[in-house]
């Protein structure tokens, strides 16, 4: 195995990096660990060299003009079309299930991770949203970026019936670029997940793909619904078909 750059090195090699440090809050509850390093140099042996240097690499150098457009935009719209929505939604994904794996364990449903190998695009049981927020002042300084994996179980009953399935949701910032990933692993039920109310205007839809073209940032910041602390905490709201039984 090779390690894969958890946040790109391209993020690195544009002039995002520093004498840090990382701190990473494992999720059992244990000491947070303190790691020398800025967050784009962090790398993890967990992919191939053929898939490192290939197609993961090219969704990095893909998603990398759009990124920094963002990073760099100052206030100003920055117009994403078809095209550019489903380069953020592979990156985004693909970094969501890399990070997950920073711990040491391995959370991320391997359904969705042979899903997305296999198609080289979110999984259909996956929606992807994007916003922004600003960089905060944290204990160890200024933070460039923040990324949270929270394994969830869902539960949904409806017309006498109830369902039970692993579910998770990511919620990572670059800079000032926000992702919300919410999935989920089952086959017997569809959902529509929408975010709470009050962030309407703070997300936009990436994956699936709604609209032809998109302008990032939001109407809205997520600093008025906390940030990424915030957003982690925000309810989903999710309207459920249960699907019919396939009989042999």
């Amino acid at each position: 195995m090779t390690a894969e750059h958890v946040f790109g090195d391209l993020l690195r090699k544009s002039g995002f990096n520093g004498e840090v440090i990382r701190e990473i809050i494992p999720g059992d509850g244990a000491q947070p660990i303190i790691q020398k390093g800025g967050p784009f140099s962090k790398k993890l042996p967990i992919a191939c060299l053929s898939c490192s240097t290939g197609w993961m690499s090219k969704l990095e150098e893909a998603a990398m003009p759009l990124l920094l457009a963002m990073f760099n935009a100052g206030g100003a719209s920055v117009e994403l079309d078809a095209d550019a929505q489903l380069v953020l939604a592979q990156w985004a994904f693909k970094t969501a299930a890399v990070a997950a794996q920073v711990t040491g364990s391995d959370p991320f449903p391997a359904a969705h991770r042979t899903e997305f190998y296999n198609d080289v695009e979110p999984p259909k049981h996956v929606h992807l949203r994007i916003g922004t927020a600003s960089m905060t002042n944290e204990s160890h300084g200024l933070q460039l970026a923040g990324y949270r994996f929270e394994p969830r179980v869902a539960t949904v009953s409806a017309a006498g019936q109830s369902v039970s399935f692993p579910c998770y949701r990511v919620t990572f910032r670059l800079i000032n670029v926000v992702f919300d990933i919410v999935g989920y692993v089952t086959d017997d039920v569809e959902m529509q997940i929408e975010p709470d109310e009050a962030l309407a205007t703070e997300l936009l839809p990436l994956w699936p793909p709604c609209e032809p073209r998109i302008w990032w940032p939001p109407t809205g910041s997520l600093d008025a619904s906390g940030g990424l602390a915030g957003l982690d905490t925000a309810q989903l709201v999710g309207i459920t078909t249960f699907l019919p039984t396939s009989e042999s």
